[in-house]
């Protein structure tokens, strides 16, 4: 059975330029979320993100058909944040314009606390983390993305997860009773 990714990379390599539109609208959201988590900059994300889909467009003849579209999707969007690297994210999300409800407020500077504890997460355990807990991935295709096995990144993930609660402890502590 030939899926609807297997499909459009076959209208790629058949010269239809529209099956990269249908390629875009299904994966575009995913990866550029993961790019954005990987890189802390929004800017650079949208950029890569671009340049994934166009990396997926020039090499549609090396994709194998039923080899993990998804896969080799977050393989090229991966290695492009790998090879631009990181950039801080800040250390703080900007105030709001006018004072926010205490919830709001709250949700903030979570928000900010887990962006700041992943910026802290090494590679390959960021990756891993990303890819399965934050994009929902499978455990399968994130190793097939990252070139290591399944129980490869089930051990990655389980020690980002620490790491995540070790860097959080200190700010979840802070809500306790």
């Amino acid at each position: 059975m030939v899926d609807d990714d297997d499909r459009a990379m076959q209208g790629l390599r058949e010269g239809r330029p529209e099956a990269l539109r249908e390629i875009v609208e299904r994966h575009g959201p995913v990866v550029l979320n993961f790019l954005h988590r990987m890189t802390g900059d929004r800017a650079l994300a949208e950029d890569l993100s671009q340049e994934t889909f166009l990396r997926v467009f020039r090499h549609a003849a090396t994709y194998v058909p039923g080899g993990g579209f998804r896969a080799w999707l977050f393989a090229i969007a991966r290695n492009l944040a790998w090879k631009h690297g990181r950039r801080p994210a800040p250390a703080a999300p900007p105030p709001p314009p006018e004072p926010a409800p205490a919830e709001t407020a709250r949700r903030a500077e979570l928000e900010a606390a887990v962006g700041a504890a992943l910026d802290r997460i090494e590679e390959p355990f960021r990756s891993a983390l990303v890819l399965c807990s934050v994009d929902g991935v499978s455990y399968k295709e994130a190793a097939d993305a990252c070139g290591c096995s399944v129980k490869t990144i089930s051990s990655r993930l389980a020690r980002a997860r620490a790491r995540l609660r070790d860097l959080l402890a200190p700010q979840l502590r802070e809500d306790g009773p």
